[in-house]
């Protein structure tokens, strides 16, 4: 193994069965396959790193919290665009829900290809394509402003009035 390398992530998790399926339809997608299990808990491993999920009887709470310190999200490789897409597709029938919806698949920035799902008990991941950078007019412009051309009579093609240099 690789030194510095992620070896494992453990979630403590309020609901055992919920996080299964989620995590592990995710994981799946992602091409982990189980691990190890337990009563109160299960894995999934990716060449050499695994995740795992837990319900721990000495949880001091019931709530993740990603907007408190510590574990803000985790972000994955996704594949290829399709890929990503494939996955938000699927991902509400899985326990995910796709956050940011009005800056999709850019809300990262307008040359990182991602999803951001957030799961019923509030914890996030980012899916990350590969091939982030666009290679066509698909990216927003990072001002939409400088996407508007203007019309020679003073206006915006939305509108807004400017004035001539």
């Amino acid at each position: 193994m690789s030194r510095g390398r992620l070896h494992h992530v453990e979630l403590w998790v309020p609901d055992l069965t919920r996080a299964e399926r989620a995590w592990g339809w995710l994981l799946g997608r992602l091409g982990y396959v189980e691990h190890q299990r337990w009563s109160n808990g299960v894995s999934w491993i990716l060449d050499g790193t695994y995740v795992v999920v837990e319900q721990s009887p000495a949880l001091s709470g019931p709530l993740h919290d990603r907007r408190r310190p510590g574990l803000n999200h985790l972000a994955f490789h996704g594949g290829h665009r399709a890929d990503v897409d494939e996955i938000v597709a699927e991902a509400d029938s899985h326990g995910w829900t796709l956050m940011f919806h009005d800056q999709h698949p850019f809300a990262g920035g307008p040359d990182h290809y991602a999803a951001y799902l957030e799961n019923e008990d509030g914890y996030e991941v980012e899916v990350v394509a590969e091939d982030a950078a666009p290679t066509d007019d698909t990216a927003p412009a990072e001002n939409p402003a400088e996407s508007i051309a203007p019309a020679e009579n003073g206006t915006s093609a939305e509108g807004a009035v400017f004035e001539a240099p």
